[in-house]
């Protein structure tokens, strides 16, 4: 039997929506998951908030084990 893996989505299309330029508190948020156990972390793909998804996984990248 294949082992559950749990993930954590950042909700990276609220924010463009809301106009939350903050990418701080999502860069914490992959963090948190990283700390808690989690397996991965994802960010929704699409044309509109695609520039953020791309900043924040640069941000991200670098400060989990994932990245190494």
């Amino acid at each position: 039997m294949a082992k559950l893996k749990i993930g954590d989505l950042l909700p990276t299309r609220d924010h463009a929506v809301l106009g939350d330029h903050e990418l701080g508190r999502l860069v914490v948020q992959s963090r948190r998951a990283e700390e808690l156990g989690l397996d991965s972390v994802c960010a929704g793909d699409s044309l509109v908030p695609r520039p953020r998804v791309d900043l924040l996984l640069a941000a991200a990248a670098p400060t989990t084990r994932g990245s190494k």
